[in-house]
């Protein structure tokens, strides 16, 4: 059976489509809020559409969804800050642009006092990568929750609050550069497809590196990665035109090889200052993961987060390459950039 990164298709939007996709969205009266809220923002999607593809109106209803469905404006400032910490969605959501420290009614000394005061659980929780999550009998590494938190407080000005950096250890031991899975991880009948990727999660191993790479770099750790390797084991899994598929016999079963794939690969490649090793970067094309119907009753087409995601990645690379062009000594930019 063809692996289900190739039947995935890329994305068809147009900006006039995402525009009114994303005032339904905002539309408190709609059941796409309630999915806004309980699904997919939460768990999935990496990247936000740009602020000013909303008119102020949809922006602030956006904004409301996000504060108000968790009561946030009920809570005093440490309470806020210490569910931030915790709220990856909220997280990405700063990451993206859609928040800032105003808006969630913070400022840099409040989440530094928040974190220096928290228990030493809550501490754990935030900042160690003890295992917390089992699949399959092996336990997994929840570097999804630990990647955005770094962002978040990268953002706000307050990684220096992290107290403990330890975790960059943990982190460099989970590349692998032998033919065995790092200690703990999900073992592979044959693991050199993954050699020189990070492996903490089980699941994904390019989102994995991708949020390595995040953690490592923000924690100025970059310089002890095998680079080459690392490198190497990307672009092992690039089929050609940004899909990427699983390239041994032992298929994991969530790899999806979508456009968060897509994203994680270039975001990675680009932190290692290796986008230039890429022959058809030009060429690369985003995939959702779920592609949206036209109503039955032949209203407009809503986008999914997933398509809106995608597109906006797509729109980003396209300016990212325009710029590249214009500039090649220049570094490129992070598809989270508007």
């Amino acid at each position: 059976m063809k692996p289900f990164g190739l039947r995935l298709k890329p994305v068809e939007l147009t900006e006039a489509q995402v525009r009114y996709s994303l005032e339904q969205k905002a539309d408190t009266n709609s059941t796409e809020a309630a999915k806004f809220i309980d699904m997919q923002i939460p768990f999935l999607v990496l990247v936000l559409a740009p602020t000013n593809l909303m008119s102020a109106e949809t922006m602030g209803k956006m904004r409301t969804l996000f504060l108000t469905d968790r009561d946030l404006g009920e809570s005093n400032s440490s309470t806020r800050a210490a569910y931030l910490l915790d709220a990856r969605w909220l997280q990405m959501a700063v990451v993206n642009g859609w928040l800032n420290k105003e808006q969630l009614g913070l400022s840099e000394e409040i989440i530094r006092q928040t974190i220096a005061s928290a228990s030493t659980e809550q501490k754990e929780r935030w900042f160690e990568l003890k295992p917390a999550r089992e699949y399959e009998g092996f336990t997994e590494l929840p570097t999804d929750e630990l990647a955005p938190r770094v962002q978040f407080l990268d953002k706000l000005g307050c990684l220096d609050a992290m107290e403990d950096k330890s975790v960059a250890e943990t982190l460099l031991q989970n590349q692998v550069l032998t033919d065995q899975s790092p200690s703990g991880r999900r073992p592979m009948r044959d693991a050199k497809p993954l050699h020189g990727l990070f492996f903490p999660g089980c699941v994904d191993p390019i989102r994995d590196t991708y949020e390595s790479l995040v953690v490592l770099e923000k924690l100025g750790r970059l310089n002890q990665v095998d680079r080459e390797a690392c490198i190497a084991g990307i672009l092992r899994f690039c089929s050609g035109e940004g899909r990427f598929v699983w390239p041994g016999n032992d298929p994991i079963r969530l790899f999806a090889g979508d456009a968060r794939d897509t994203f994680a690969a270039f975001e990675s490649l680009r932190i290692l200052g290796a986008l230039d090793r890429v022959k058809d970067l030009d060429k690369w094309k985003f995939r959702p993961l779920m592609v949206s119907r036209m109503p039955a009753d032949g209203g407009k087409r809503i986008a999914n987060w997933f398509e809106i995601e995608a597109w906006v990645c797509q729109q980003r690379l396209e300016k990212i390459l325009r710029e590249h062009k214009a500039n090649p000594s220049a570094p490129f930019r992070s598809l989270l950039e508007p």
